[in-house]
């Protein structure tokens, strides 16, 4: 990948995306005049049947994005404050990520919801400030922060291409970073983990400790260090 910044990688992502398949749209609010970046240019070049604003109304365009999803969309959804996904969290948790399981797979819900710019950032005070990665990845839903340019680019790509919700956190703290490319990882390859007999792992609760107390056994890491 070129050398360009985080929040660049993510705009080549999303219109690389669309470039490669139909039936990925973003939405979101002012996402036409890019208020975010992430989307500059995407409107004048794609036009409105491709680059969706929607009104001020969160849980309106998330439930609208899970129906367009079951229909065969790949609806990227951009929240331009991590604070308004507390307002659709059952949306998401509920709805988008409990349709496949409920019906035992028959059905995908492809959607990406997008926060470029979560946590902290000069001038937007407490209530824009959350960083609230971890309410989603808990609940099981597949959940990416992207450290580099190039994690940001290839996660949002196979987010994209996911067959379930997937929320990206890009961190306000790095959108501006700037690296000069590198192996771009994918959804699959960030699950998985190096471990030596140097690593210590501190899972909390009964079920996380058994699943890494197995998964030392299993790996036969005697110098792992676990810590409940």
């Amino acid at each position: 990948m070129p050398r360009l910044s985080y929040r660049k990688a993510l705009t080549r992502a999303l219109a690389d995306e669309l470039a490669r398949d139909e039936s990925v749209f973003p939405l979101g609010e002012d996402i036409r005049v890019a208020a975010s970046n992430v989307t500059a240019g995407l409107f004048r070049r794609l036009g409105p049947d491709r680059v969706c604003d929607r009104p001020l109304s969160e849980q309106a365009f998330t439930s609208f994005a899970t129906g367009a999803a079951l229909a065969g969309l790949r609806p990227v959804v951009e929240f331009q404050i991590p604070s308004l996904l507390f307002l659709v969290f059952e949306q998401i948790v509920n709805r988008a990520h409990k349709f496949p399981l409920m019906t035992g797979g028959q059905c995908a819900v492809p959607v990406t919801y997008l926060v470029p710019g979560s946590g902290s950032r000069t001038g937007w005070a407490g209530q824009h400030s959350d960083h609230p990665y971890s309410l989603f990845a808990d609940v099981g839903v597949t959940t990416v922060v992207p450290a580099t340019p190039a994690d940001a680019y290839g996660l949002l790509v196979s987010a994209v291409r996911c067959d379930d919700p997937v929320v990206v956190f890009a961190p306000a703290g790095v959108l501006d970073v700037h690296d000069d490319g590198g192996a771009e990882c994918n959804i699959d390859s960030s699950l998985g983990g190096a471990f030596d007999a140097d690593t210590t792992v501190r899972p909390y609760g009964l079920s996380r400790l058994r699943r890494v107390l197995n998964l030392a056994r299993g790996v036969l890491l005697s110098g792992l260090l676990v810590v409940d």
